[in-house]
Formats: structure tokens, C-alpha cells, sequence
């Protein structure tokens, strides 16, 4: 794993190198390449890892052979952020969603990152999912992925109590403790912000909303939990939408799934403050929500003969809002 060290020189020979041997070795192509046959870029939009394209040099690309690809993704997992999700998990998620054409295929894994099959798309911008047509795609797209319930039910629960019971609730618990740690060790944080983590009012606020959530009884579905403009890709060969990214996915309530899409609308992260979320000018009007639901409650008639009141939906989705 020498290159790992050395990412921020991600085109030197010494990367390049280990890259090359890492592909010979794990996933057997390009054993005709050399070190100067291939170079890297780094990729724009990830969060939490850091994301290459490993690319074969045009005049070099006669070396392969048929059928292998020109171009892989490198995925090297984000350091010290295991704790927030299941990594088994993930890999087993996204496994079974990409046979059903939701995410990308994954190539192989190494120690601390993996190979993903490169897909040629269309980035998406903050300002594609508030376009009517793609924020009805995103709908139709989220529906299949809540759909594949038993992606979680049939993986081992590692980090939940019940494999059928919703992580929601645990992982925001465990976020708090690891917030109010990081407060006790950080130097100069915003007063504003220890002083909503440490209100005797937050315990409170926070009993009342988990039970007005109860109340409106969202199903549990695979919920995807971070389900921003860099995670969705539009695939150029045929404009079709997929989701990657789904180290969050587990076990929730669906009303959570979209409610959590909708407060990401108030980002934008390609923006210089990419930090900023903007409720006030951001997040959708009722009517693009509505327009959401119905076009998610659509998806579930046509496809599986599932009735789905929109307006139900959408009270799920408010409920959940102030969790998100």
C-alpha cells in the first residue's frame, strides 16, 4: 500500500507504480501495461474519500485486450471515519444494487479502498436536482433502491440490535457522543454550536420529535442517508440516473430518505463555501416536494402495483425534516 502515502503526488512513478500492481494482481487486466502507460486524476465531488481516475493513454490503449476497460475508478477510503458506518455493509450493499442496475459494479478491494468500474456521466449539479424532470428521475430512482429492503435484511447486523429494526435512532445517539467528545478537545468551536449540543433543551426537543415521528409511521426501507448532488450521476450512453456512494445505507424510515434529500438541496458543494446550507433560498417550495412524491408514489404503482398516497408521503417526509 505504498501509494497510499503518496497520493498527493498522485502521477509520480512510485504511485503509478503501486496503482499498476494493485490492478495486475487484483484484478487481472492490463498485465501488458507499464507504469507509463497509465496516468491519474483526481476527481471532483467526494466527501469523504478521495476518488481517482486511473486512465490508460490513448496511443497506449492498442496494449489491451478486448473487452478491458480504459479507464477504472480508484476509491480510497476517508481516514478515521469507520466509526460512522459499516464498511462490510457498504460493500455487501452495493453488491447486490449494482446487479439491479442502481450502482456502479465494483472491481475488487483492497485493504483500505477499492476498484469501481469508471462510468462515463454527466455530472450533477445543485442546480440539476431543483429541474423538475431530473428531481422526478431521483424520485423513480429512490423508490427502487427503498424497494431492496432485503439487501439489509439478509446482511449480518453489525452495527444494529435487530436486523429488521431502523439504525436511525442509535446512530444519531452515537453522532451527539462523538460531538460532545470533540468539544471537550477542540479548541476555539463556535459558542452557537456548544451551545445547542450542551442545552438541557436538546434532550427534550429531541424526545418530542423522534415521537411525532412515530406517530406518522414511516415504513422502513434501505434508505441510502446521504443522498446529495455528488452522489447521483447521470450516465451519458443512455441519461439514465444511478446512485453511488452508499456507506450510510441501512435499515430507516422512508420519510427520513427523503427528507434527508430534500435539506441537501440547501447545499451546493461545488461552490467555494461549500459549507453553507441555504434553507432559506434552497429548499424545495411544497410544491417540489409534492412533485417528488407524486412522481416517487407514481414509480411504485406502475412497477410493483403498490398504492402510495402522495399526500401521505409528503407528511412522513415533514415529520422527518427536523431530524435531517
Amino acid at each position: 500500500m505504498i501509494f497510499l502515502r503518496t497520493m498527493g503526488k498522485k502521477n509520480s512513478v512510485q504511485v503509478r507504480s503501486a496503482v499498476l500492481h494493485l490492478i495486475t494482481t487484483l484484478l487481472r487486466i492490463w498485465v501488458g501495461l507499464s507504469i507509463e502507460d497509465i496516468f491519474m486524476e483526481r476527481m471532483s465531488g467526494a466527501m469523504t474519500n478521495s476518488v481517482f481516475c486511473v486512465n490508460v493513454h490513448g496511443e497506449s490503449r492498442m496494449k489491451l485486450e478486448p473487452k478491458e476497460p480504459s479507464k477504472l475508478l480508484l476509491r480510497i477510503y476517508g481516514q478515521g471515519i469507520d466509526w460512522m458506518f459499516s464498511r462490510r455493509r457498504e460493500l455487501e450493499c452495493t453488491m447486490r444494487l449494482a446487479e439491479a442496475g442502481i450502482s456502479p459494479r465494483w472491481l475488487g478491494i483492497f485493504g483500505n479502498g477499492r476498484f469501481e468500474e469508471f462510468v462515463f456521466n454527466i455530472p450533477v449539479t445543485s442546480e440539476m436536482v431543483r429541474d423538475p424532470e431530473i428531481s422526478k428521475m431521483i424520485a423513480r430512482k429512490l423508490w427502487h433502491l427503498h424497494h431492496k429492503v432485503d439487501v439489509v435484511i439478509q446482511s449480518p447486523p453489525e452495527d444494529i440490535d435487530e436486523p429488521q429494526k431502523s439504525i436511525l435512532w442509535k446512530r444519531l445517539s452515537a453522532w451527539r457522543t462523538k460531538a460532545l467528545e470533540a468539544l471537550k478537545k477542540t479548541p476555539q468551536v463556535p459558542a452557537a454550536l456548544q451551545q445547542i449540543l450542551t442545552n438541557p433543551r436538546f434532550d427534550h426537543e429531541f424526545r418530542r420529535l423522534k415521537e411525532a415521528c412515530k406517530e406518522v409511521a414511516s415504513p422502513m426501507v434501505l434508505c441510502h442517508n446521504d443522498l446529495h448532488q455528488g452522489n447521483l450521476m447521470i450516465k451519458k450512453e443512455d441519461l439514465s440516473l444511478i446512485l453511488i456512494d452508499f456507506e450510510y445505507a441501512a435499515l430507516g424510515p422512508r420519510g427520513f430518505d427523503i427528507a434527508n434529500h430534500f435539506c441537501e438541496w440547501a447545499a451546493d458543494y461545488q461552490a467555494e463555501n461549500s459549507s453553507i446550507l441555504d434553507y432559506a433560498n434552497r429548499f424545495p417550495s411544497l410544491e417540489q416536494q409534492l412533485l417528488f412524491c407524486r412522481a416517487y408514489c407514481d414509480e411504485a404503482e406502475q412497477t410493483k402495483a403498490i398504492s402510495i398516497d402522495p399526500e401521505r408521503l409528503f407528511l412522513e417526509v415533514q415529520a422527518y425534516i427536523p431530524i435531517s
